[in-house]
This record gives structure tokens, sequence and C-alpha cells, in this order.
């Protein structure tokens, strides 16, 4: 993972950062006129799951089924050594920790999967729509063609019949003088 430590380290800042927020909205709540109500930001802290996340990115998952094995070791060995027992309970967390992680990996796995599926569905349907699309541009453009070809049928049919009963039509002198008036005052 070609992160440089500093890279690394402003990541980091930046998902302890984000916590703060809801310390702030916390303290907030607490100062509103009805304490100690539970109001809509959560009383406790709860895992952020971009943390989880943040951990993911960066820690290969062979690093979780190693750490599960060493523990389920440690917890053998503490059992037949009774020196060792102190250490007992840092084998326990870690085998907690260890397939806590796993869970959030397999279940980060089947989410990364499932939305890999969506973009295949959504690539077809992005196919299936252009095919759709060009289909409907050709029928725009026939029907386009259509009317043009009509309209002009309908110029040439005016054409025609105006020409046909201009020449039988006349206007009577005092209309086109009155006309011819009214324009000029």
């Amino acid at each position: 993972m070609g992160l440089t430590v500093n890279q690394w380290l402003a990541e980091f800042d930046s998902q302890i950062r984000s916590q703060s927020n809801v310390s702030l909205a916390q303290l907030a709540e607490h100062r509103s006129p009805k304490p100690r109500v539970v109001g809509s930001t959560p009383t406790g802290y709860a895992m952020n799951k971009g943390r989880v996340m943040f951990l993911l990115k960066y820690l290969p998952s062979w690093l979780f089924y190693m750490l599960f094995f060493v523990s389920i070791l440690g917890l053998a060995i503490t059992n037949a050594k009774v020196v060792l027992q102190k250490y007992r309970i840092v084998f326990i967390l870690s085998m907690f920790f260890s397939v806590f992680m796993l869970g959030v990996l397999s279940n980060n796995n089947y989410w990364l999967e499932k939305v890999k599926d969506l973009e295949l569905q959504v690539a077809k349907l992005e196919t299936q729509s252009q095919k759709v699309n060009t289909q409907v541009v050709t029928k725009l453009v026939t029907q386009q063609k259509v009317i043009t070809e009509k309209g002009q049928d309908i110029v040439k049919y005016i054409d025609r019949e105006v020409v046909k009963y201009d020449n039988t039509c006349t206007i009577p002198k005092e209309a086109l003088e009155s006309i011819n008036k009214a324009a000029t005052k």
C-alpha cells in the first residue's frame, strides 16, 4: 500500500476529527433547557464505521486470521502453564478483536460483491437504454421528416390554390382607398 507515514497520519487525523463533531453535538444537547433528555444525538459513543473501514483499507486480511490463530494458541498455552495466566485476558481480547474484524471484513466483501453486481446491472441497463434512445431518436427523425414533407405539400397546395383564386378575386376600389387612407394618417 504505497502510503507515506505523513499521508497515513493525515487520514488518521481526519478520522479522529470527525468524532469531535459528535462530542460538540452532545455538549450542546446537555446545555439545552431540558438537561439529561435524550435528543437526536446518541448518548453514548458508537463505533464509527469509517474507522473500521479505515483499518481494513490498510491492514491485510491474513493479519486478522493470524491474530485469531495466535490468540487460540496463546489461550491453549495459558491453560497449560499457570505462570502465563496473567496474559490470558490479552489473548481473549485479541481473539474477540480478530473475530470482530473478520466479521467486518466478511461483511465488507459481501457489500463489495453486491456493488459489483449492481454495477453490472447498471451497465446492462445503460446499454439497453442506449438502444431504446437510438430507436426513439430514429422515430423522432422520421416523424420530423414526415412533418416536413407534409408541410411542404401544404405549402405547395396553398401556393397553387392562391394563384387560382387570386386572379378571380377582386377587391373593391373603395376598400383599397380606405385602407390606404388609414395607413397614411
